[in-house]
C-alpha cells in the first residue's frame, strides 16, 4: 500500500479569466475522486495537507523548491507526491503533473495538456482521469469498480469503514441513500458516523 498526497496545482498564469476561477482547487478534488477507493493506495485527506501547510506558512507557490516538497512530503508520511501546475496565456490553458517519489525526489511520470481556456471543463476531466490512471500505473493501483446502485454504494461505504475513511464512507451512503431513500442499512451506518464524528 503505497501513500499518495495530491499537493495544490500552484497558478502560473499571466492572464486570469472567470473560465479558470478555482481551478487550483477544483482540479485536485477531480484527481483525488479519480484515485478515491483504489486498490493499492492510500490518499492523504486534503485537511490534512492543507493544516500542514498552515503550520509551516507554506503556500502552494512555496512548493516549488524540491527541498520543500520533499520535506513535506516525508512529514505527510507520503511516498509519492502528486504535483502540478496550471497557466492561462491569452485563451489558452496548459496543466502540468509530475509525480514525485518522496524518499528519491525522482520525478516517475509526468502529464501535460493543452487547450482553449473556454474548455476547461473537459480539459479538467480529461486531464484528472489521465494523471489518476498514469498514477495506478506507476504505483501498481487499480480502481474500485464503479459503484451504480444503491446496494454498491452501501457496500463502498462499509469498505471506507473498514480502511478507516469515515468521510468517504459519509458520501457513499449519502449517494446510497440519493438513489434508495428507503435503503435502512445505509441510514443506520450513516446515522452511527455522524454520532460517531460528533463524539
Amino acid at each position: 500500500m503505497y501513500t499518495v498526497a495530491v499537493m495544490p496545482f500552484k497558478d502560473n498564469s499571466m492572464s486570469h479569466s472567470p473560465e479558470t476561477l478555482g481551478l487550483a482547487q477544483t482540479v485536485v478534488e477531480r484527481i483525488s475522486e479519480q484515485l478515491a477507493g483504489a486498490h493499492g493506495i492510500s490518499l492523504i485527506d486534503r485537511d490534512s495537507i492543507e493544516k500542514l501547510l498552515n503550520e509551516l506558512s507554506l503556500s502552494s507557490q512555496g512548493l516549488t523548491e524540491s527541498e520543500g516538497r520533499l520535506e513535506l512530503g516525508k512529514l505527510l508520511g507520503a511516498h509519492y507526491l502528486l504535483m502540478g501546475e496550471y497557466s492561462e496565456i491569452f485563451g489558452n490553458l496548459r496543466l502540468d503533473a509530475r509525480i514525485v517519489e518522496v524518499q528519491t525526489g525522482k520525478i516517475i511520470g509526468s502529464n501535460e495538456m493543452n487547450g482553449a481556456v473556454t474548455k476547461r471543463p473537459q480539459l479538467e476531466q480529461v486531464f484528472s482521469e489521465k494523471t489518476a490512471a498514469l498514477l495506478l500505473s506507476k504505483t501498481g493501483g487499480t480502481r474500485t469498480p464503479k459503484a451504480s446502485s444503491s446496494q454498491d454504494y452501501l457496500k463502498l461505504g462499509l469498505k471506507y469503514e473498514q480502511e478507516n475513511k469515515p468521510d468517504e464512507a459519509l458520501n457513499a451512503y449519502q449517494k446510497a441513500l440519493s438513489l434508495n431513500p428507503e435503503n435502512q442499512e445505509a441510514k443506520d451506518r450513516m446515522e452511527t458516523l455522524m454520532i460517531m464524528a460528533i463524539e
